[in-house]
């Protein structure tokens, strides 16, 4: 208010108090708000299933401080996380390994998303891939936020963690197999429709057809609590 008087009372005669600034500002951080309260909750366009894969890797630490390779695969359409594996080796090798077992399962996708990791952008991995017809998208540089799907998962799993330490690699493989399953199968999705990314691969609409069975789960000591339904 003061530098906005001093700047523009001598030539318009208009003046300007801090409440008023104080008001402007918290109007406009009002709206920036329900802006970002919009975009978050953005539904966004519809994919079918095996469009876009997002790949990435995170680590996972035990209690010794020892952190494990972990790689998880995530299908954009349906969220349906389609790896999430423990890897004694991070190579071009266990990685087209990872991919093609998702593909003997799950089908194989058009674009696999990336980020810009040597491994990811290792001649071998493009060569086997672009024979087999999958087209890699890699985010630019510093912008992991383009391959968000995969980031997002990652953070789920990072929050589920927070807290909980695992003794060793056995526990962490165990621990890996249960998250996917809880993600999978008993955690809902606001993007999905309150739908599970499994109902969603399948194409199951909940609130239509009644559950056959309901089996409820828990596991990492009660954070990972949910029902499976059986439709």
């Amino acid at each position: 208010a003061d530098l906005f008087n001093d700047l523009y009372f001598a030539k318009t005669g208009i003046s300007i108090g801090r409440t008023w600034v104080r008001e402007t500002i918290m109007r406009h951080e009002r709206g920036k708000l329900l802006r970002n309260k919009a975009i978050k909750h953005r539904i966004p366009p519809k994919l079918v299933r095996n469009a876009i894969w997002g790949m990435d890797t995170t680590v996972v630490a035990d209690e010794k401080k020892f952190l494990h390779q972990v790689m998880g695969l995530i299908d954009h359409g349906t969220r349906l996380n389609l790896c999430l594996r423990h890897l004694r080796r991070f190579n071009t090798w266990t990685c087209l390994g990872c991919i093609f077992l998702a593909i003997g399962e799950f089908g194989k996708p058009k674009t696999i998303k990336l980020d810009n990791h040597p491994v990811f952008r290792s001649r071998l991995l493009k060569t086997v891939l672009g024979a087999a017809g999958i087209r890699l998208w890699f985010s630019e540089p510093g912008k992991p936020w383009q391959n968000g799907c995969i980031e997002r998962f990652f953070g789920t799993l990072k929050a589920a963690m927070q807290g909980h330490v695992f003794q060793d690699q056995a526990q962490v493989l165990q621990a890996m197999a249960e998250f996917q399953c809880w993600y999978n199968l008993a955690r809902v999705h606001q993007h999905l429709r309150r739908r599970t990314p499994v109902q969603a691969w399948l194409g199951i609409d909940p609130h239509l057809i009644p559950p056959k069975s309901v089996k409820w789960v828990s596991a990492w000591g009660g954070r990972l609590r949910g029902a499976i339904l059986r439709n």
